[in-house]
């Protein structure tokens, strides 16, 4: 299998979403701290952050897998969430459509080289919370804001979000799609704009600029 064929992820990462769709990104937005009065909640380790990617107009196949979670935590107070953060170890990206055979060791060193995330040198990713809307309707509880940090670029996000509280626990599930060029991920960029006739011609087709996040956060107070 050539590596042109292979789909990149982003990490990183964003929050909570539970349903899918675009999010939208922008400008930097100011940290939310945690209130003097506020619990701290750990995310622990049974927490799972996955990717999905695939091509242009559905040339070639779609890839998945996981990124490891290195630390994060969320302080609630009164039912609401106040701030919270996560890292992500760039250096623990997984494939689980591959296997050794079909090429999964190629695969990983393509995405985490200088043509993707770079990791030898931007070796961890981040999520800063910036605020949380509680959502009276709908399947999601909360709209989530926050800045999401990839390869050195900090660019903000806002989706939609359902969280759950219990007495000493609380989760966090959904899934989200990221424009991976907002962040500087710019392998096949030169394709994005191509006609669906051009693409068809391509061999190996382009990486789509969209990459689905999938998130299942556990924390313990």
């Amino acid at each position: 299998m050539k590596l042109t064929n292979f789909l990149m992820m982003s990490s990183v990462a964003i929050l909570f979403a539970s349903c899918g769709g675009n999010a939208k990104s922008g400008e930097v937005g100011e940290v939310a701290s945690a209130t003097e009065g506020s619990a701290t909640y750990t995310i622990d380790s049974t927490s799972t952050i996955g990717w999905e990617a695939g091509h242009v107009l559905g040339i070639g196949a779609t890839h998945n897998g996981s990124i490891g979670l290195t630390e994060g935590s969320l302080n609630v107070e009164d039912g609401k969430l106040v701030a919270g953060n996560f890292t992500l170890d760039m250096n623990n990206i997984t494939v689980t459509d591959l296997t050794p055979e079909t090429g999964a060791g190629d695969f990983i060193g393509h995405i985490t080289g200088a043509a993707f995330f770079n990791v030898k040198e931007y070796s961890t990713a981040k999520f800063e919370l910036t605020g949380a809307e509680a959502k009276e309707d709908g399947e999601n509880t909360h709209l989530i804001n926050g800045n999401l940090t990839l390869k050195d670029n900090t660019r903000s996000v806002s989706f939609p979000a359902t969280v759950r509280f219990e007495e000493n626990s609380m989760s966090a599930t959904g899934s989200v799609s990221i424009n991976r060029l907002d962040w500087g991920l710019n392998y096949d960029n030169d394709k994005q704009d191509m006609t669906e006739d051009a693409l068809s011609a391509l061999k190996n087709g382009a990486v789509d600029k969209t990459i689905k996040i999938n998130i299942n956060l556990k924390a313990n107070k």
